[in-house]
């Protein structure tokens, strides 16, 4: 198995760290009441323009703005944002990166626990089971964003952070990364991040070598999944050369909605499923670990975001199944037999046509069809180069997966082979290699 290392990382670190922001607050919630007061400071904006705008969920207003002290207008756009609002600021002259923006926020929420929050995702801020949950997607927090960034799902603020938080009906709380806390605690990170995910409740928790686990207190369960993570990220690491993180937070948060299995905010993972078994959620965690490449370390973008996002971490725990537990991918293989959200990358142009269907099944087995095709090695330095090399701003992501595949060294006839047999029709034919790995051990 071919390593390929990643130079740009260090210089993509730097770049990020020079350029965060600073979000200092204090965070009040109250699960009987429902509702999030927040307080917020922000600071080192690198934004030096004279109209911003804020973004938050859609249950939470913002109360007063304050510009270096002194209250300044932001009115709510009518500007498109699933769940949630976007507030803007016009000033007279640009802000800098010594301004401070002072947030009074306040929200609501709602809770569940009798199996009615069927349509549950990452982007709500909710109450489930006594549990409050909310993810980055939620904007839960003040996201900043300067003109002419709304148009990119990938836009994101990176923070270093500093939020203390407190809830009187709350046993713990947990705030981005680390062990949870008690109310009244301060949470921080001196590492810029663009995930802060939130959970409060009645909760308890356990830290071992591999994970911080949150509501989890099997410990064969957590024996099992400790074993499972030193295993994924010994083959990623061995795979990429990316060094993978030493601990994650897997966090059981149950919902309703049978149909979703949970989501990554790095470094949190959150599996939904009502009952937490061990059996089975190999495939699940192995997506979910993925997402620390695919979504921290490489960043999608154009609008291709989804395949590049879901399918490519999909796609890797197809790599992780396949090399350890081909058995495992039947089911996949099964469900592709039936699959009808063929989706034609070359006639995307927004990324919200590529369905669910598409990302979490057609669009990983077209990348291991591409591998199967290429080889690993080339298939390695064309995912190198599509994430980390990209000095253009080519927003078409079919026209710039054709040119890295091309860049990578693949030839005109392997590409076109590609686009015709992979991208541009659906031939279960075409992966067939994957049922001849499946056999063999069984």
């Amino acid at each position: 198995m071919k390593k390929f290392l990643f130079p740009l990382i260090i210089l993509v670190t730097c770049f990020t760290t020079a350029q965060s922001t600073v979000l200092l607050g204090n965070l009040d919630i109250s699960l009987e009441k429902e509702t999030l007061v927040g307080d917020y400071s922000l600071t080192n904006l690198n934004v030096e323009s004279s109209k911003v705008q804020i973004i938050l969920h859609h249950k939470i207003a913002i109360k007063e703005t304050l510009l270096n002290g002194q209250k300044i207008s932001i009115k709510k756009t009518k500007e498109e944002c699933y769940d949630c609002d976007i507030y803007e600021i016009s000033l007279s002259k640009p802000i800098t990166p010594s301004d401070t923006l002072h947030l009074k926020t306040k929200g609501s929420f709602k809770s569940y626990s009798n199996g009615k929050n069927k349509k549950d995702y990452k982007g709500e801020i909710v109450n489930n089971y006594g549990i409050l949950r909310a993810s980055e997607q939620s904007k839960w927090y003040p996201t900043f964003v300067g003109p002419n960034q709304m148009s990119s799902i990938s836009n994101k603020t990176y923070y270093t952070y500093a939020i203390k938080a407190s809830c009187t009906d709350c046993r713990n709380i947990y705030i981005g990364s680390g062990i949870p806390k008690s109310s009244g605690s301060t949470f921080e990170s001196s590492i810029p991040t663009e995930n802060i995910m939130l959970i409060a409740g009645d909760f308890d928790w356990q830290e071992t070598d591999h994970a911080i686990y949150i509501n989890i207190d099997q410990e064969s369960t957590i024996s099992y999944f400790d074993a499972l993570f030193q295993s994924i990220n010994s083959y990623y690491e061995t795979t990429t050369a990316i060094k993978m993180p030493k601990k994650f937070t897997f966090a059981h948060l149950p919902s309703d909605n049978s149909s979703w299995g949970g989501f990554m905010t790095y470094p949190t993972i959150v599996n939904v499923n009502q009952k937490l078994a061990a059996k089975n959620l190999e495939g699940y965690l192995s997506h979910e670990v993925a997402h620390y490449l695919f979504g921290n370390v490489f960043k999608p973008k154009t609008n291709l975001y989804w395949l590049f996002l879901e399918s490519f971490a999909e796609y890797y725990s197809y790599k992780y199944r396949l090399e350890y537990h081909p058995e495992l991918m039947k089911r996949p293989y099964e469900r592709l037999q039936k699959a009808q959200n063929f989706v034609r990358l070359d006639k995307v142009e927004h990324y919200h046509e590529i369905t669910n269907g598409y990302r979490y099944l057609i669009g990983a087995f077209q990348l291991l069809a591409i591998e199967h095709l290429i080889g690993e090695e080339k298939m390695i330095a064309f995912t190198k180069a599509l994430f980390l090399d990209r000095k253009d701003k080519q927003t078409n992501g079919y026209e710039l997966l054709l040119k890295t595949l091309k860049n990578s060294g693949v030839d005109d006839k392997a590409i076109n082979d590609i686009e015709e047999k992979i991208i541009k029709n659906f031939d279960l034919d075409t992966y067939t290699f994957v049922a001849s790995k499946i056999k063999t051990t069984e």
